[in-house]
């Protein structure tokens, strides 16, 4: 298992430890977790003219997955860039990948 990381944002927190992706605060009043395994997509939108830059994990068998939301400047920071891609790499069945 890898070194954990955490994004602190000013909506909420998204952690991954190695084996688990999971939102805290982003729209919803309690975490929402997932296992690498069961990740079937990441969506990376960087927002638009009505829309905030947002990550969604998509999962096999969940209707909502962890997701965040962000400003500009922490949609660009390298913490969030080294969480998405150390879990899109640590997720075996991403379609797509």
């Amino acid at each position: 298992m890898s070194d954990r990381i955490t994004v602190v944002t000013s909506r909420g927190v998204l952690t991954f430890d190695g084996e688990v992706v999971e939102s805290f605060g982003y729209s919803f009043d309690r975490p929402i977790r997932a296992h690498v395994a069961m990740l079937k997509g990441i969506d990376v939108d960087e927002g638009g003219r009505f829309s905030d830059p947002s990550v969604s994990f998509k999962v096999e068998g969940q209707p909502i997955g962890p997701q965040g939301a962000f400003t500009k400047e922490e949609a660009g920071s390298p913490e969030l860039a080294k969480l998405v891609d150390t879990v899109r790499a640590a997720a075996p069945n991403l379609e797509g990948s």
